[in-house]
């Protein structure tokens, strides 16, 4: 394989699974490049091994939002909170964005603690419909209608995404008649 492929078939091997070839492709390639040691980094932290994403972390030359995003969701998925939170505070100020913000709250939510994820998304400077579709999700799947609406009103413009989320979760529950959790109505 010349060098001039090998930044193509490190990608193709991480979606295939085939982690240990596409990590000997990256081993030996002379200039690694950052979409290459992402599409390490994806591979590893879709199986869970988090040690070696943390090594093809610490390797890479030069880091973007998304390869943060990707370390911290890594570590959100294996509900281990407490490195995906470290990772989140490392990251410098220019790569924590709206999307390295919404992969911690989501994670929180994932892990079932609503409470912080809240204070982050309190904590946010800027939303993206997508992080607030989350919580009222979070929220509902929590039992919790009515906080999940009382978020769903603090959205400041309110789009198809977060009206099908808010609709999609009270049509789960039921409507409050029958449901003595939520005296939410839309």
């Amino acid at each position: 394989m010349t060098a001039t492929w090998a930044p193509h078939w490190c990608p193709v091997y991480c979606k295939c699974g085939l982690l240990a070839d596409a990590r000997g492709v990256l081993d030996r390639m002379p200039d690694r490049n950052t979409v290459t040691c992402n599409a390490m980094l994806t591979g590893y932290t879709a199986v869970g091994d988090m040690a070696n994403a943390e090594a093809v972390f610490a390797g890479m030359g030069s880091r973007t939002p998304v390869t943060w995003a990707t370390l911290i969701r890594g570590f959100a998925e294996a509900r281990d909170m407490v490195d995906a939170r470290r990772w989140f505070k490392a990251a410098p100020p220019g790569m924590r964005n709206v999307v390295t913000w919404t992969v911690a709250v989501q994670g929180y939510m994932a892990t079932g603690d609503m409470e912080t994820a809240r204070e982050l998304l309190d904590k946010m400077p800027v939303w993206n419909a997508f992080v607030w579709s989350s919580m009222v999700t979070g929220y509902f799947k929590a039992g919790n209608a009515n906080e999940a609406h009382a978020v769903f009103n603090r959205i400041p413009v309110r789009n198809l995404v977060n009206w099908n989320t808010l609709i999609a979760e009270m049509l789960t529950i039921g409507s409050p008649a029958r449901n003595k959790k939520s005296d939410v109505l839309i």
